[in-house]
C-alpha cells in the first residue's frame, strides 16, 4: 500500500501483527487558524482501524520512526470525510453509531452502520449494513490493568529492522518504551490519492504523506476491566477479515480510555509521484 506506488521511495514494515482499533467521540473539533477558527466548530464520531509501521525516506534512514496506518476509517460527518481525503489522505467512510458521543469513555460497546454490498453482483443493491460492533466479554468486571505484550514484539521487530544501525534502533526503542501505552502521540502515515477523470483505475495523483497528532491536554484514563469482542459481519464492499487478518468474534488483548485534548498539526510529504 506505501511502499509499491513510491517505487521504493519510501519503506515501511508493520512491526507487530497486533492491530489497533481506536473509536473517537468528539464532542468539538475545530479549526486552529486565527480566521477559520472564528467559524465554529463541529461534532464528529470516529472508528478506526491502525497498523504501527516503522520506516521513512529510503534515503535518509536515520529519520525513520514509528507512524500508524489507518486502514479503515468511519466517521459520521461528511466534512469529515471531505478534509480528512483531501488534505491528509485517510481513509475515510460514511457510517452511522449507535453510541453518541455524550456516553460514558468507560464503555466502548457501540455498533457501527455503513453502506455496504453485502454480496457482489450486477443487481446487488447496496445497504445500510451492520458492518461492526464492540460488546464487552464480561460487562460486570471489576475495574484492573493489564500488561500488553506488543511492546516486546515491537521491540523485537526494530532491531531486526535496523541491524547495523544502532544510533536510529536506540532512538526508536527508546520513544517506544518512554510512551508506551496509551499511544496519545500518534504520528500518522497516509496514501493520499485521487482517481484519474479519464482511467478511473488509475490514479491522476499519488503521494506518500504524514501528520504529526499531539496530546495537548489528559483530564482521565483508565483501563477497560473487561475485554471487548469485536464483531464483523461480511460484507463483499469491506473485506476487513480478509486484508486485517481478523476473525469474527475475536476479544481485545488490551484496551484503554481517555480523556484528552489533541492536536493535529500540519503535514509532510515523502514522496510524491511526478506529474
Amino acid at each position: 500500500m506505501i511502499n509499491a506506488p513510491s517505487g521504493g521511495a519510501v519503506k515501511f514494515r508493520a512491526v507487530t501483527a497486533h492491530v489497533f482499533l481506536t473509536a473517537l467521540y468528539q464532542p468539538r473539533v475545530q479549526s486552529d487558524d486565527p480566521v477559520d477558527r472564528t467559524t465554529g466548530y463541529v461534532e464528529e464520531i470516529d472508528l478506526a482501524f491502525w497498523i504501527l509501521a516503522f520506516g521513512g525516506r529510503s534515503d535518509a534512514p536515520t529519520t525513520w520512526g514509528l507512524k500508524w496506518l489507518p486502514v479503515w476509517l468511519f466517521v459520521d460527518t461528511g466534512s469529515a470525510i471531505a478534509a480528512g481525503r483531501e488534505v491528509f489522505g485517510y481513509p475515510k467512510h460514511a457510517a452511522s453509531f449507535s453510541r453518541p458521543i455524550s456516553g460514558s469513555p468507560r464503555d466502548a460497546a457501540v455498533t457501527v452502520k455503513t453502506l455496504a454490498f453485502v454480496n457482489s453482483g450486477p443487481d446487488e443493491r447496496a445497504q445500510d449494513w451492520p458492518l461492526l460492533s464492540l460488546e464487552p466479554v464480561n460487562p460486570h468486571a471489576k475495574s484492573g490493568t493489564a500488561e500488553p505484550t506488543i511492546f516486546a514484539q515491537v521491540t523485537g521487530v526494530l532491531r531486526e529492522i535496523l541491524e547495523g544501525h544502532p544510533e536510529t534502533l536506540g532512538r526508536a526503542t527508546g520513544v517506544l518504551e518512554q510512551l508506551a501505552l496509551p499511544f496519545v502521540n500518534m504520528p500518522m502515515l497516509f496514501l493520499k490519492q485521487f482517481r484519474d477523470i479519464h482511467a478511473p483505475s488509475r490514479a491522476c495523483f499519488q503521494a506518500v504523506t504524514t501528520v504529526p497528532v499531539e496530546s495537548r491536554h489528559i483530564d482521565e484514563i483508565g483501563f477497560f476491566p473487561t475485554p471487548y469482542r469485536l464483531n464483523i459481519k461480511k460484507a463483499k464492499s469491506h473485506p476487513i477479515e480478509e486484508v486485517l487478518g481478523l476473525t469474527s468474534s475475536q476479544e481485545s488483548e488490551f484496551g484503554f480510555w481517555l480523556i484528552q485534548d489533541f492536536y493535529v498539526g500540519f503535514g509532510e510529504t515523502l514522496w510524491q509521484a511526478p506529474t
